[in-house]
């Protein structure tokens, strides 16, 4: 390869470079969230269906007559969105010494309802305790509200994304900025408010009265970061 072309190839490296320079120059990097306390406004209720014995035939129709009659109470209301999550069987032997002597069948099922109607759900967990037993209770904030509340918070980290760009650039001593990349984040939350009962307790509960709800609130939170390049740079 002679100098000719040699120096025409380094000319358009030296050119690239020095674009991709001009490209880059006065660019910063921000981010800014938006938060608010929101109530939380559902109830999700967990029940377990717990049987077991040596009959294996015997323990799955008991647990399909129980998930039966507690989806049948569920679906008479409409403000419930009832999910049978698991079901599961498994066998549990007992042994001496190495040797089984005896094998029985274990068979649980995990039901999950959903509601917004909290003294409603309340009242059905304290209906079923003869079938099903509570093993967790959690307060979320619903869809309906996140996305209610995810529009606000856009507005709210979007303003303050503009104000703190527009203080960058006086900062540096720059005439404005132009947007060159924005990411909106989904808003998210702390983790939910929950009641947990092991087994042994759940049993032992159906004489309980109905518990009171107290879903309290959390912090909701949405984030948008980008890049700006400030103008008038010298």
């Amino acid at each position: 390869m002679n100098k000719t072309v040699l120096g025409g190839l380094l000319g358009l490296v030296l050119a690239a470079g020095v674009q991709a320079e001009t490209l880059h120059y006065g660019l910063v990097s921000l981010s800014e969230t938006g938060s608010r306390q929101v109530a939380r406004d559902q109830m999700v209720l967990q029940l377990s269906i717990d049987e077991q014995g040596t009959d294996r035939v015997a323990v799955a129709n008991r647990v399909t007559q129980r998930i039966n009659a507690v989806l049948q109470q569920a679906s008479r209301q409409p403000a419930f969105n009832t999910v049978l999550e698991s079901r599961n069987a498994y066998p549990r032997d007992e042994t001496v010494n190495g040797r089984r002597l005896a094998r029985s069948w274990q068979e649980r099922a995990s039901i999950r309802i959903e509601s917004r109607d909290m003294a409603a759900l309340n009242r059905f967990a304290a209906a079923v305790q003869q079938q099903a037993a509570i093993a967790n209770i959690q307060y979320t904030v619903s869809e309906q509200a996140l996305q209610q509340h995810q529009a606000e918070l856009t507005d709210v980290a979007l303003r303050r994304f503009h104000e703190r760009a527009q203080a960058v650039s006086r900062s540096l001593g720059g005439r404005g900025y132009k947007l060159v990349q924005l990411n909106i984040g989904n808003s998210g939350g702390m983790q939910p408010m929950y009641r947990r009962m092991d087994y042994a307790a759940a049993a032992m509960a159906a004489a309980e009265p109905v518990m009171d709800t107290a879903p309290g609130e959390t912090q909701l939170q949405l984030m948008v970061n980008g890049q700006i390049q400030v103008q008038g740079l010298e």
